[in-house]
């Protein structure tokens, strides 16, 4: 998931979104790792071919904000 170009085409856009995700876990301070200057035109690429646009991956991380939240007040984190 880290170079999504390789992936064959059958797996393209599922390793693009798994792209997607990483990129912007890694810029929220979830998981580990470092965001690269280069990163930045691959997930653009990546958000072209499965079709999501920034303000829908705003959404989808707000309520991953609030899911994670609940866990944690839950204790499952």
């Amino acid at each position: 998931h880290h170079k999504p170009g390789k992936a064959a085409i059958e797996h393209s856009k599922l390793v693009s979104t798994i792209y997607i995700a990483d990129y912007y876990c890694q810029a929220e301070g979830l998981g580990y790792g470092v965001i690269q200057p280069e990163d930045q035109n691959l997930l653009k690429e990546c958000m072209k071919l499965v079709e999501i646009k920034p303000h829908a991956l705003k959404i989808i991380f707000d309520s991953v904000q609030v899911e994670l939240a609940q866990m944690e007040d839950k204790g499952l984190l």
